[in-house]
């Protein structure tokens, strides 16, 4: 299983607070998708698991609901896609997501599932 995220560097602080959050709890299995150039410089310099989804999106906020906003949603799905063409299982997070242990036990005890989700929107409708 590996674990991946995806943000511009806008959202580096984010970026670095979930990498700080995995290897606090010892995940090393992760990868950092770079939508941007710039963010892509900052974690190659880290030394942090990233690839260069070649977005040609902005560095700045996309501000939820815009059209660049839907536009990095369908770059998600191609980054899932392609992070499943390499015959692994994949764990999806958002950037802003934080890990205080390591989720891959609990991912063991349902071998039959193909997808498990989790959702922090709790709305009936």
């Amino acid at each position: 299983v590996v674990l991946i995220t995806w943000a511009n560097d806008n959202h580096f602080d984010f970026v670095m607070n979930w990498v700080a959050s995995l290897r606090a709890i010892k995940v090393r299995n992760f990868v950092v998708g770079a939508m941007d150039s710039v963010l892509l410089e900052k974690l190659i310099k880290g030394g942090i698991p990233t690839f260069d989804m070649q977005t040609s999106m902005s560095t700045s906020d996309f501000g939820w609901g815009t059209a660049d906003f839907h536009q990095m949603g369908r770059h998600k799905v191609q980054l899932i896609a392609t992070t499943l063409s390499f015959g692994v299982d994949v764990l999806v997070c958002d950037v802003d997501t934080v890990w205080l242990r390591n989720p891959l036990p609990f991912l063991a005890r349902h071998p039959q599932a193909d997808i498990l989700t989790s959702s922090d929107h709790l709305s009936t409708s």
